[in-house]
Parts: C-alpha cells; sequence; structure tokens
C-alpha cells in the first residue's frame, strides 16, 4: 500500500494497480472519469476492488462508486456496495445498493432530494427494501 499524495487527503491509502483515466473538454462543457484500486483504506473504512465513475455536463452530474466489499471494522463488512447519483434540475436522485437479495441482511435505498433557495431540502423515498435478520423493516 502507498499512501496517496497529501494534497488529497492524507488518511488516503491507494493499493498498487490504482488507476484513474480522465476526459475534460472545456469546448463541450463536459467531464468524465473513471478511477480503480484493488485496495483503499481511508479514515478507518477499507475498501475492496473499488471503482468510481463520473460524468458530467450541461445538463447533468452523475457519480457512481461500486465496491464488492467495504469493511467497516476488521470483522463488520458489507459485500456489494453500489451508490449511484445524479444532480440536475436542483434534484439528487440516489440509488445505494448493499449486499445481495439473497443475503440475510440486505438494503435498496432510492430517492430523490429536491433542494430549493433559501428553503430545507426536500427528501422523498422511492420503493425501497431494508432486510435485517431475513425480516423487511417497513418504513
Amino acid at each position: 500500500m502507498k499512501r496517496y499524495p497529501a494534497f488529497l487527503d492524507p488518511t488516503l491509502t491507494l493499493e498498487d494497480g490504482a488507476t484513474l483515466e480522465a476526459h475534460f473538454s472545456s469546448e463541450d462543457f463536459t467531464a468524465q472519469f473513471t478511477a480503480f484500486s484493488p485496495f483503499v483504506k481511508y479514515q478507518g473504512v477499507n475498501l475492496q476492488n473499488l471503482t468510481i465513475n463520473e460524468n458530467a455536463d450541461q445538463n447533468a452530474f452523475s457519480l457512481n462508486l461500486k465496491a464488492d466489499k467495504v469493511f467497516l471494522t476488521d470483522s463488520i463488512f458489507v459485500n456489494n456496495v453500489e451508490i449511484n447519483n445524479i444532480l440536475s434540475n436542483d434534484s439528487l436522485l440516489f440509488n445505494i445498493k448493499a449486499a445481495e437479495d439473497t443475503d440475510e441482511n440486505f438494503m435498496r435505498l432510492n430517492g430523490n432530494i429536491h433542494f430549493a433557495h433559501n428553503k430545507p431540502a426536500y427528501i422523498r423515498f422511492d420503493e425501497s427494501t431494508i432486510v435485517l435478520n431475513y425480516e423487511t423493516l417497513d418504513f
């Protein structure tokens, strides 16, 4: 493991094999990047096979993250984590997936956060599922 340059964050460590590919066009007002690291350590959280994809243009900004495994501690981890976001027209659409549908514990959280000037953000949850010990939580 190597420390990533301190100008990003001194608590960020990436494993050898980490990559970043980026394309920017001021003329077209677009930006795209894809990053990958076999293993990431960041402020006590470890991620295995992290992939980050970002796309931005005049209409929207999307940021998608996927990790094979997220370690919260040495013995607490979540498999197959995905976070997908699209920011457009004062709204953030989000989808969060944690674990597989067949696992004892899993989550599918979907929703929208609407932002307005000088007003609190409005959060709406779309159809979502949280299962703990094979029991579905209603919310």
